[in-house]
């Protein structure tokens, strides 16, 4: 058996209690994809922000805790701004090793 690989759940917060249903479906799918490709989740967290905050507490987990991917459901539930989305994915890759993988697009 190889290294264990090693993710954190990132999820934007949801305003209503329907949204919040939905939040709790996307964290257990993410955790199921997980179980299949042998992935141990370690963390997780919701935001209230944009791909700004996700980076900033996702590099504040693994400063203390190394991980390997950064788990998302949609990017686009979380911003519009792909721009946005692709620095942040470019930075946590080039500089930390930190994999974002998504649910859906």
């Amino acid at each position: 058996m190889g290294s264990l690989r090693t993710g954190v759940i990132a999820l934007k917060a949801a305003k209503d209690t329907a949204g919040q249903s939905a939040l709790i479906h996307q964290a257990c799918n993410i955790d199921t994809l997980c179980v299949h490709n042998d992935i141990k989740i370690i963390d997780g967290f919701v935001t209230h922000g944009g791909f700004k905050s996700i980076k900033k507490e996702a590099i504040r987990i693994y400063e203390k805790t190394p991980y390997n991917y950064l788990l998302l459901y949609s990017p686009i539930l979380i911003s519009n701004d792909i721009k946005e989305f692709k620095e942040m994915v470019t930075e946590l890759e080039d500089y930390y090793g930190i994999y974002v993988k998504q649910l859906r697009s």
